[in-house]
């Protein structure tokens, strides 16, 4: 895992339908207070109602340091909101989280859960630790949570966790702002906005750790920040992340020590990840200085090891801002593992800038100085991407050793470099040879000139 540290954490069953806006049973809604919640989950976990609890409309719910924590739930529960909103005391002085779930369903609707607090311990909102544990929300909001892993929510080792539409916003933990999962059987998230979030450490949005499947479809992740690695997603571990038709937008690693302002990517050997008709934008790595290997890399994205493939997906306007900066739109450095990358069916990587001293690669950096990458380019487009500062090189591509098996019926126009060192458009220590139908035009200073090795198709 190189420098990253291998961390244990703490989700959802199966998706519902659709949850009624008017269930079709006739509970009677629970009194607007914290102790009628309180005895509702009781009776239910006592079997002395139907597990279906109603809220009432548009209540809020205030849990105070004499209440805690809701009861642990121990039998399957339903909650529907009603618009309402659980929370912890804003005058409360000592820490507790909203829910915890242990080996059995929570599914939850029309519901704000906010400013739980679980200190030192995980899941600021929603703590799923016990295997067999699942969560299932729809149109469920997580505001202001905080907890050391998973800010709104931490789904541990054999919990399901599946969300559908609400927000998860202005959350903050070590690890996971928004969500944290680790080991968990399954994380779906569908229709989901994830902003304004905070970790100190990895995962400013979302933190998915090991031997997960996730599916992240029609999902805004957007305005997070962490302090070292995966501004708005990080991922780590073995098996396979699926993103479709999402937005990964505006955000930040502040001081990175891994890099990835929109994405960090690191599943090891045979995980895989694949980006679909999304974006990847206006995301940045701010604030590092030095040249370590590891630091300041991916504006976007940052990809370690495993196979990535982006399919008709746009990875624009991303930034590196510091010295040493390598692929301000992707770097893909294998560097915890043999690393492939795949960029097919239109997608574009256009009009990123590493902004330091001595960067390079402003549209895409790759690197084979620890362990082997692939790369295959296929009906793509990196063009109109920059770099600059002193000693900056090659605003289009940089490759450091990587094998470039395709880079077929694309382009690899317009990007900008300083006047020294060429070339603007490609550098590579390895040469290019497969580039049938491929277009290297407009580049400055030069398309491919003093490239160590050449382009087959490049001329200036």
């Amino acid at each position: 895992m190189g420098r990253r540290s291998v961390r244990l954490g703490m989700a959802a069953g199966v998706l519902l339908a659709g949850v009624a806006a008017v269930p079709a049973h006739a509970n009677t809604p629970v009194a607007c207070s914290d102790t009628a919640l309180i005895q509702a989950i009781n009776n239910s976990n006592a079997g002395l109602n139907d597990h279906i609890l109603d809220l009432t409309s548009y209540c809020v719910y205030t849990l105070t340091d004499a209440d805690g924590t809701l009861p642990v739930i121990t039998q399957p529960l339903v909650i529907h909101g009603h618009n309402a909103t659980i929370r912890r005391d804003p005058n409360a002085t000592t820490d507790f989280r909203i829910f915890e779930v242990g080996a059995t369903s929570l599914t939850m609707d029309t519901l704000t859960v906010m400013n739980g607090n679980a200190g030192g311990a995980n899941g600021g909102g929603v703590f799923l630790g016990t295997s067999g544990g699942s969560l299932t929300t729809t149109d469920v909001n997580f505001q202001g949570n905080s907890a050391s892993f998973g800010g709104a929510i931490q789904a541990g080792s054999g919990t399901d966790l599946s969300l559908t539409g609400g927000t998860i916003s202005d959350n903050h933990a070590v690890f996971g702002g928004g969500v944290h999962a680790a080991s968990a059987t399954v994380v779906t998230l569908n229709t989901v906005t994830v902003t304004r979030n905070l970790a100190g450490g990895f995962g400013g949005g979302v933190d998915l750790l090991t031997t997960l499947p996730a599916t992240i479809t029609n999902c805004s992740i957007s305005h997070n920040t962490a302090r070292e690695a995966g501004g708005g997603l990080f991922y780590s571990g073995t098996n396979s992340v699926s993103v479709t038709g999402s937005t990964i937008t505006d955000n930040r690693v502040t001081n990175s020590a891994d890099g990835g302002g929109g994405v960090f990517f690191d599943p090891g050997i045979g995980g895989t990840g694949t980006f679909t008709n999304s974006t990847i934008s206006g995301n940045a790595v701010t604030g590092f200085t030095t040249n370590d290997g590891f630091s300041n890399r991916g504006g976007g994205l940052f990809a370690a090891s495993g196979q990535l493939t982006l399919d008709n997906t746009k990875v624009t306007a991303n930034q590196l801002i510091g010295a040493f900066g390598q692929g301000a739109g992707i770097a893909a450095a294998g560097n915890d593992g043999v690393a492939t990358l795949t960029l097919q069916n239109g997608t574009t990587l256009t009009r990123n800038l590493a902004s330091g001293r001595y960067s390079q690669g402003g549209g895409l950096y790759t690197d084979s100085s620890t362990n082997g990458v692939t790369v295959f380019v296929t009906g793509s487009h990196i063009d109109a991407n920059k770099v600059t500062g002193t000693g900056s090189a090659t605003a289009g591509i940089y490759n450091n050793g990587g094998t470039w098996a395709v880079l077929t019926n694309s382009t690899v126009n317009n990007n900008t470099a300083p006047i020294a060192p060429a070339p603007g458009g490609i550098y590579t220590t390895v040469a290019i040879t497969n580039t049938a139908g491929s277009t290297f035009t407009g580049n400055t200073p030069t398309n491919c000139l003093l490239s160590p090795q050449p382009v087959t198709g490049c001329v200036n």
